[in-house]
């Protein structure tokens, strides 16, 4: 969950530093690439023909070459036209195809490219039609919500707001969904069956009993659709019972029963909705009436055991009153119908069967028993022994399984608390280092050095895309943790270009692809370096990072020459105290949980770099013995 919420993060932050310096970005693309072009542009009647070439068979490698031959303009037309056509059919389908998730992935794109403010509505109506159909309705909610009244296409607002409705009746949403279903048919013009069947549910679940059933009538008088009408009638009928109007409910069910035909197999389950409902208003022979109606089916087949939980509450009450066999009778088929459910979905005659051939087998050995009683008496102390000792053997190894099994699961459960634990800090860790990155951009922008930003971003972009990538794993080479470092004292020199200076020292002995090591150990320490170090010194400062390998441990030393722990403390306000000391907690504890979980032991050491208390030197110790983890 943090992850999803860290990419989103990433998405709107991103999107709002591009729409700021978008302006200069465009004018450099077009100057950078101007000079480019005119190599690169294909020849006149080649280029005239992609651009009378039918949207339907248009590559990108098409879209490519017309915004090189014919400018972004037509380009960003031609390509929106392109998919509109491909959008328009998606969205009205009641399912979407394999092809169309892949298209929808392939131009992703699009959502977030403001050239494609006028179709957007389309993709996201898309996105979130795929995502209802995958069953994560929250998540096609969220598209949902994102596309502004203001840009929503009106060829395709009723359809939006319909699926919004839907979703947010699946999610308990009850006046949200109603809100929703009416504006549907505000762009429809009228309500349709649909709409008003949803409209009605809706209001029984917020138990405005008479409403609903008044909307579900209503929907019944329009609706010719089969299936419609019976879940209308169904509701009207729950409605009834709730409002104490038990014969118009039964009325409503039976409709129900007819309109799925003669079939028993069809209207079992209405049978036993109308005998929980009579069970609910305390009229116990028709509930039992209709349960015997169940019984004469002989159609078992149940899904889940909230289907058959009427069975059981007529057992107890017909137990309370003394009628003993048909509560035990009632009783067995629950019994039988919880053990289908279980063994397959057997039929009860499978079950019967099974029944009458353990009975058999039973008289069997009582007859055997019988047969042999005398000879049985003589051992009868030996045997009881023997039972005796046979029980204490079992309940002896039950007993070891059983604790073997609890300390399994305790263990294995201490590792999950761990690992989420783990991914919690180092959850709380990236957005503070993004902050931190984004505040320099930030500068960037407001001294209007636009093309600094843009500098800035790209390296940034590339420093995002590897920190979520290792962000997968508990350990990565080392290789792959310098390439961040590197990238990130980039970013930071180029921040504070007149007060440090680094350098990075590696062994050569040392092999960067072999040697492992748990991703963003090492940057939050350098991060600390420089902003609470090298930042506030007067002079151009020194970070010097030192990596060597000694007795199969990875040894990692960072100094500064900055004004030292105990300078740059009396510098701090409250709140600058405040989030060093969660960020430097997060480090400790996270080392302390990589050690448990892994059988390590990383050290971490930091003291003063010189006796007057300037400077500062950071030391780790990794261990290499990672061949299990």
């Amino acid at each position: 969950m943090s992850k999803t919420v860290f990419k989103l993060i990433l998405i709107l932050a991103l999107f709002q530093i591009n729409s700021l310096v978008a302006g200069e970005r465009k004018n450099d693309f077009e100057l950078k690439d101007a000079k480019n072009w005119k190599e690169e542009k294909l020849p006149l009647k080649k280029a005239e023909i992609i651009l009378d070439k039918p949207l339907e068979e248009m590559t990108n490698e098409d879209f490519s070459n017309l915004s090189k031959n014919y400018g972004r303009e037509i380009y960003i037309k031609k390509r929106s036209e392109f998919f509109l056509i491909n959008l328009q059919p998606i969205v009205k389908k009641n399912e979407l195809s394999s092809q169309d998730e892949i298209f929808l992935k392939n131009n992703f794109f699009a959502i977030e490219d403001r050239d494609f403010y006028n179709i957007q509505s389309y993709f996201l109506l898309a996105w979130a039609k795929l995502q209802a159909q995958k069953g994560i309705s929250k998540s096609a909610l969220l598209m949902l919500d994102r596309i502004p009244d203001k840009s929503l296409n009106k060829a395709i607002a009723d359809k939006v707001y319909l699926l919004k409705g839907k979703l947010q009746f699946e999610n308990g949403e009850y006046q949200k969904s109603i809100t929703s279903l009416r504006k549907a048919s505000k762009y429809i013009g009228k309500t349709t069956p649909e709409i008003n069947h949803l409209i009605g549910c809706n209001l029984i679940k917020q138990e405005k009993f008479q409403s609903g059933i008044s909307v579900l009538e209503e929907t019944v008088k329009i609706s010719n659709d089969t299936n419609l009408l019976i879940d209308a009638y169904n509701n009207i009928a729950i409605a009834l019972f709730k409002t104490n109007q038990p014969e118009q409910a039964v009325a409503n069910f039976q409709k129900a029963i007819q309109l799925k035909g003669n079939s028993q197999e069809k209207s079992y389950l209405e049978y036993l909705k109308i005998a929980q409902s009579y069970l609910d208003i305390g009229e116990f022979e028709k509930a039992e009436s209709f349960v015997d109606k169940f019984r004469e089916t002989n159609y078992f087949e149940v899904s889940s055991p909230d289907e058959i939980i009427i069975l059981k509450d007529l057992s107890k009450h017909l137990d309370s009153i003394g009628e003993t066999q048909k509560s035990l009778s009632i009783l067995q088929l629950h019994g039988q119908l919880t053990d289908s459910l279980f063994l397959g979905n057997k039929t009860i005659n499978e079950l019967y069967q099974l029944e009458l051939l353990a009975k058999q087998k039973e008289i069997s050995d009582n007859a055997i028993k019988n047969l042999v009683e005398e000879d049985k008496l003589k051992e009868e102390a030996l045997s009881a022994t023997r039972w005796a000792m046979i029980l204490l053997i079992v309940l002896l190894t039950i007993g070891l399984g059983a604790g073997f099994y609890i300390l399994k699961v305790s263990k294995q459960r201490r590792i999950a608390n761990q690992q989420l634990a783990l991914r919690s800090l180092r959850s709380q860790m990236n957005p503070h280092f993004i902050f931190n990155a984004l505040n320099s951009v930030n500068s960037f922008i407001s001294e209007n050095d636009q093309r600094s930003a843009n500098k800035f971003l790209a390296n940034f972009s590339r420093l995002m895309r590897l920190v979520m990538e290792n962000s997968e794993f508990n350990f990565i080479p080392l290789q792959k943790e310098l390439e961040i470092l590197k990238i990130y004292l980039q970013l930071e020199h180029f921040r504070f270009k007149d007060q440090f200076e680094y350098s990075i020292e590696i062994d050569e002995n040392i092999d960067e692809d072999e040697i492992q090591l748990p991703p963003m150990l090492i940057q939050p320490y350098i991060e600390n370096a420089i902003w609470h170090g090298l930042r506030y010194k007067e002079q151009e400062g020194l970070l010097e990072l030192k990596i060597s390998e000694q007795n199969k441990n990875l040894i990692v030393t960072i100094s500064d020459n900055g004004i030292g722990r105990k300078r740059s403390s009396e510098l701090k306000t409250a709140n600058q105290k405040k989030n060093k000391s969660t960020a430097l907690r997060n480090i400790k504890e996270r080392i302390k949980i990589i050690n448990d979980l892994h059988q390590l032991k990383i050290e971490v050491s930091i003291e003063d770099l010189n006796t007057d208390g300037t400077g500062t030197l950071v030391k780790l110790l990794i261990p290499q013995n990672l061949k299990n983890h």
